[in-house]
């Protein structure tokens, strides 16, 4: 069976166990952001080392060992990949859980990020060729399940907290989230490969990075202009998601637990609509006349929108609701992003061109936005709302890069979908 066979097997159990499995893995990653008080406490960290944890110490490594095994993938089943990965980022979530120094917990993480490598550039290859959901609306939900998982990090950490209490337990309440997440995960790829025995027959070899760099040469101001767009979207989705439970704790009294579940249900409630909503407009015929830059920039200045309610906001309501705006115009810009990448590659250069374009924006989105964020916010000598305003400073500016980056990819882009509709 060919690769577009392989493609033609996926239905939506396994869209939706694709995007489960990218929930679990989001919400391992959430885990030092639903803790990061108590962190920041228990070990006496500055809030630009909680985001070299939350970012540069995990995607860094993974950066790096994605664009490392772009050039093998392609020679394995995705499917084969997307369990190996999996398994090895769950172990590595484990060792890192039992880890007793924050030098420890950054060792942790560069495991972890290095165990992901292989798995978004593999479901997206798959994902991209999907006919039965439409491709857009199985990239979408498996999107969604990327950014809920940052809310199922979230609630966990919180609903944990308030089931401990004041207990004196012999293990963190952080370790134990970490090593809760074990038990989906195995469970998720065994279902996942037992699902890829139906969908394949034969694994026709996909070419490697140097064929991809080629096509990216060809059109490089396009793929540049895309890329860059997608970065900044992915600065703001990430710092939102990084912040967001730390800035209801300082600045509206709420304990750990009780922001760490608010942030998560505000996560909730905005992912699935800014996501699938993407994912809907992406599937109309004038989504390739149009191109993507229209729904990334419109989400982009959403999520500004959010973030400046979020920093004037006066109430708890108030600050939940501007939060659910900029976590739905994030979703909007995030999602439409990698439907737009998909639809403007050839599908035979799409794991490698995938697996390359993901590390440099995941390296960008979460290396710069959650330090840079943390960075701004011990620089600047304000009042108690430093966080929110660094946050307000992150989002503007990555905000304005999307909007010339998109603008100036969008004619080549429409050529490009065309060519390949």
């Amino acid at each position: 069976m060919s690769v577009d066979g392989e493609a033609r097997g996926l239905g939506w159990p396994a869209v939706v166990g694709l995007g489960a499995a990218h929930f679990c893995l989001f919400a391992d990653r959430a885990i030092p952001s639903a803790f990061a008080p108590a962190l920041r406490a228990d070990f006496g960290l500055t809030d630009a080392q909680i985001g070299l944890l939350i970012g540069p110490a995990m995607i860094l490594p993974f950066a790096v060992a994605t664009i490392v095994a772009a050039n093998w993938l392609g020679r394995v089943s995705a499917w084969t990949i997307i369990t190996i990965s999996m398994l090895a980022w769950s172990l590595a979530s484990a060792t890192g859980a039992l880890a007793a120094t924050f030098a420890g917990m950054v060792a942790g993480r560069i495991a972890f990020g290095i165990a992901q490598a292989g798995f978004a550039p593999a479901a997206a290859s798959l994902l991209s060729r999907s006919i039965k959901p439409p491709a857009p609306l199985a990239i979408s939900a498996f999107t969604t399940g990327s950014a809920s998982g940052r809310s199922g990090g979230l609630l966990l950490g919180g609903a944990l907290l308030l089931a401990v209490g004041g207990l004196a337990l012999p293990v963190a309440p952080w370790r134990i989230a970490s090593l809760a997440l074990l038990i989906p995960n195995i469970l998720l790829a065994l279902m996942l490969w037992r699902l890829s025995r139906r969908a394949i027959e034969a694994h026709v070899p996909a070419p490697g990075l140097g064929s991809g760099l080629r096509w990216i040469g060809s059109v490089r101001t396009t793929f540049l202009g895309h890329m860059i767009a997608s970065a900044g979207i992915l600065m703001i989705a990430q710092a939102i998601g990084a912040w967001a439970p730390s800035i209801l704790n300082r600045e509206f009294g709420l304990t750990t637990a009780g922001s760490a579940m608010l942030a998560g249900a505000a996560v909730l409630i905005g992912v699935p609509i800014g996501h699938l909503a993407a994912g809907r407009l992406a599937s109309r015929a004038h989504f390739l006349r149009s191109g993507p830059a229209p729904l990334m920039i419109g989400g982009s200045l959403i999520a500004f929108v959010g973030c400046i309610a979020l920093h004037a906001a006066t109430s708890l309501a108030g600050a939940t609701i501007a939060l659910v705006v900029m976590i739905a115009g994030g979703g909007v810009a995030a999602a439409t992003s990698l439907i737009g990448l998909q639809l403007m590659v050839p599908p035979r250069e799409r794991l490698s061109v995938n697996a390359l374009f993901l590390a440099v924006t995941t390296a960008f989105g979460y290396a710069i936005g959650p330090w840079l964020t943390g960075w701004l916010s011990d620089a600047i000598e304000h009042d108690g709302h430093a966080l929110a305003f660094a946050l307000l400073l992150l989002v503007a500016g990555a905000a304005a890069l999307v909007f010339v980056a998109a603008i100036s990819a969008s004619a080549g882009w429409r050529r490009l979908a065309a060519d390949n509709a």
